[in-house]
Order: structure tokens, then C-alpha cells, then sequence
């Protein structure tokens, strides 16, 4: 009856092929405390990070393993490969855009070099850092992921 008042449901894609886990299971106080913000990680398989949505590249961390973005509607994200990546390990991590590129989602912007014969589960938050903007309807917790297919998070604007 009143559907004009229902808010519009949006999707952040996958950043990386994988396995979504809830914030709880990742090592790192700093994600799993949600000080930087709320959102889900993925036990990651793939070797590209790409764009879970359409917007702007903001930020690209030095060290090579993260990304921050902003959405059209106001949404602000870190994408960070790894837990504890060694800031030495710059090899290891390419970033393939500039900042303040507007990308698409499932645009690659980084790519990850493992050595040979490293299968290695590499756990990569994506994190919504201005969450008290934004309901979380479904993290897809447990699912396997394909980068910039697969649907990660299901949000509305608060």
C-alpha cells in the first residue's frame, strides 16, 4: 500500500573471489572490534581486489593492500587485502588505478602476486566506514563469492 515509502535495498559486490566470514572470526581486533567500521571479510582465494560498487577510488594505502572509496550515495568503504600484510611485502601487491578514478564495480584495482605454489587464505575486510548511514539486511555470511558478481552485502540508507 504505502511501497513510495519503502527505501530503495542496495548491494556492495564481492571485492575477491572467496568465502564471506562475519567480522567476528577475523584475527584482528581492529576489524573484528569494528573500530574502523562495520561490514563482513572474505577467506579470499582469488588474486584481484576489484570494486565492490560503482564510484570513486579515494585512497590508496603506500604499502599497496588497500583502497578506500566513495559511493553516489554517500557510502564511504576500505577495502583491505590481508591481515597483518607486511608493509615490506609492497612486491607482493599492485595497484592497477589512480586515485579519485571512478570505477565500476568489479573493476580490478589491485592484484596480488603470490609466490609460486602459495595458496594461502588471504582475508580481506570490506568495511563501511561511516555505518551509522547505512542498515546492513544481509551479509551473506558462510556463501562463496565471486568478485564483482556475487552479492556481499545488502544495505539500505538509514
Amino acid at each position: 500500500m504505502f511501497r513510495f515509502l519503502k527505501k530503495k535495498s542496495y548491494s556492495l559486490s564481492a571485492p575477491i573471489d572467496g568465502t564471506i566470514l562475519s567480522l567476528d572470526e577475523v584475527e584482528d581486533p581492529i576489524f573484528s572490534q569494528r573500530m574502523m567500521g562495520d561490514g563482513i571479510a572474505i577467506a579470499a582465494s582469488g588474486n584481484l581486489v576489484c570494486a565492490p560498487a560503482d564510484g570513486l577510488v579515494t585512497v590508496t594505502i603506500e604499502a599497496r593492500h588497500a583502497f578506500g572509496m566513495c559511493l553516489d550515495n554517500g557510502m564511504e568503504l576500505i577495502v583491505h587485502a590481508g591481515i597483518n600484510t607486511d608493509a615490506d611485502r609492497k612486491d607482493a601487491f599492485e595497484i592497477l588505478i589512480q586515485e579519485n578514478e571512478p570505477v565500476k564495480t568489479g573493476t580490478p584495482i589491485i592484484r596480488i602476486h603470490r609466490e609460486q605454489g602459495d595458496d594461502s587464505v588471504l582475508i580481506t575486510p570490506l568495511i563501511i566506514t561511516n555505518p551509522e548511514c547505512f542498515q546492513l539486511i544481509d551479509c551473506h555470511i558462510g556463501e562463496n563469492v565471486t568478485a564483482g558478481i556475487s552479492s556481499a552485502i545488502d544495505y539500505i540508507p538509514q
